[in-house]
C-alpha cells in the first residue's frame, strides 16, 4: 500500500511540475499560493492566528521560503513576478491594518508602513527559526509579547475606551 501511495504522489508532482514551464515557475507559483494563504490566515485569524499556523507549519515547507527569499534578492525577473502573486489579498490586509488603527487596536505613533514592515519581520523571523528547528516551548509568551508591541500603550487605550 505504501508503495501505492508513493507512485501517486509522484505521478501527482509530475503532473503539476509539467503543467509549468520550469523548475522555477513551479516554485514561484507555491511560493506565491503559500504568501497568498499566509495573508488570509492573517485576514481571516488575525496576526496571532498567522503566528501559531507559522509554528504549527511544517520546518521543512517553511525552508523553502528561504530559496524563496534569495532569489527575490538576487533575480529583479523574480521579485516583479512575486510581487503580482496576490493583490487584492495585499490590498485586504492594507485596509484592515487601516481598520484596526482607527479603531485603536494598533498603535499609531508609528507610519503604518513601518508598523505592517515589523509586524512581516516578526513572522519571517519565526518562520526563519521554526524552519531551523529551533525550540518554541514559550509561544504563548513571544505571541503576547508580539501582541503589546503592536498595541498602543495602555494608557493611549484606556483614553481612547474613556472617550468612547
Amino acid at each position: 500500500m505504501a508503495q501505492v501511495n508513493l507512485i501517486k504522489f509522484q505521478c501527482s508532482v509530475c503532473k503539476r511540475f509539467n503543467y509549468y514551464s520550469s523548475k522555477d515557475e513551479l516554485f514561484l507559483a507555491l511560493a506565491q499560493r503559500d504568501a497568498e494563504r499566509f495573508g488570509r490566515l492573517w485576514l481571516d485569524e488575525g496576526f496571532t492566528g498567522l503566528l501559531r499556523a507559522i509554528l504549527a507549519e511544517d520546518p521543512a515547507w517553511l525552508s523553502v521560503y528561504f530559496e524563496a527569499s534569495r532569489r527575490l534578492r538576487t533575480d529583479e525577473s523574480y521579485r516583479k513576478r512575486f510581487a503580482a502573486r496576490a493583490p487584492e489579498v495585499d490590498r485586504q490586509l492594507e485596509a484592515r491594518l487601516e481598520e484596526l488603527r482607527a479603531s485603536g487596536e494598533l498603535r499609531n505613533d508609528v507610519p503604518l508602513e513601518t508598523l505592517g514592515r515589523f509586524m512581516g519581520i516578526v513572522a519571517d523571523g519565526l518562520a526563519l527559526r521554526t524552519a531551523a528547528g529551533f525550540a518554541t516551548e514559550d509561544a504563548d509568551d513571544l505571541l503576547r509579547l508580539v501582541d503589546e508591541a503592536i498595541r498602543p500603550p495602555a494608557r493611549s487605550r484606556t483614553r481612547a475606551r474613556r472617550s468612547a
